[in-house]
């Protein structure tokens, strides 16, 4: 049985070469301010907590105003699709649109499954950490400084 890998697993230099060696290159441009958009004040509650929770998301931070446009057109779908749902004459929700919203998610780096793929990883910062969390980080920062100093007993001082 194999075991799972680990999210610098996948941020790795074996990682990048993978990519390397599928002939994935990477041409890097000026990004442009993003365009302000708004969201719809009509759209479902649902399709509202999607646009909130993107923005406020970290891959946000990669996107340009095409992204956002994807985002506005996938809670539009969002929409549309729980409208679908709601009584009327066709009340049955449509599995592929749901499909294709959940695509489009992903496109956006919603999740983090997505970001993993895209070889993103967010790092909390040590404001939203618990007092003990923030500790222990410190902690293991001060043992990295140690152990790239050349002071390979750093981990044993404690004892």
């Amino acid at each position: 049985m194999s075991r799972p890998r680990n999210r610098s697993e996948d941020l790795s230099p074996a990682g990048e070469r993978q990519r390397k060696s599928r002939g994935v290159s990477i041409t890097k441009v000026e990004a442009l301010p993003l365009m302000a958009v708004e969201p719809n004040p009509d759209w479902h509650r649902t399709a509202m907590l999607i646009w909130a929770s993107a923005q406020a998301n970290g891959a946000a931070a990669y996107w340009q105003t095409t992204d956002v446009a994807q985002l506005y057109l996938t809670c539009e779908a969002v929409n549309g699709w729980i409208r679908q749902g709601e009584g009327g004459s066709s009340p049955r929700r449509s599995p592929e649109m749901l499909r294709t919203i959940t695509q489009s998610l992903d496109a956006l780096m919603f999740t983090e499954t997505a970001r993993r793929k895209a070889g993103i990883e967010l790092v909390p910062e040590n404001n939203d950490l618990t007092p003990e969390m923030a500790a222990l980080m410190a902690e293991w920062e001060k043992e990295d400084e140690a152990l790239e100093a050349g002071d390979l007993n750093a981990e044993d001082d404690d004892e």
